[in-house]
């Protein structure tokens, strides 16, 4: 199980890796390509890569707006351990 779950925390991990280096984020086929690498990273684990998710929805970037969205985003990403989406989501709250 501990095996397992380093494994999937080295597979997040170079996930986004991978996906940051695709940046800047737009809607280019690039812009395409990171975000596909974001959501693969949060699909193992990456509080980061939720995080990045959040805002491309909370701001409309390369992805239709979507505070919705972009809450659950952010909301994984606290779950994760992020604290900056916890800041997130309070600044949309005050919205």
């Amino acid at each position: 199980m501990l095996e397992s779950r380093l494994e999937q925390s080295r597979a997040a991990r170079e996930a986004f890796q991978q996906a940051a280096l695709l940046a800047p984020r737009d809607q280019s086929i690039l812009g395409a390509l990171a975000r596909a690498a974001y959501e693969r990273a949060a699909s193992f684990g990456s509080a980061e890569a939720e995080y990045r998710l959040g805002y491309f929805y909370e701001v409309g970037d390369g992805v239709p707006q979507s505070y919705t969205e972009a809450r659950v985003h952010y909301e994984r990403a606290v779950a994760l351990g992020l604290l900056s989406a916890h800041l997130r989501l309070g600044i949309m709250d005050l919205e």
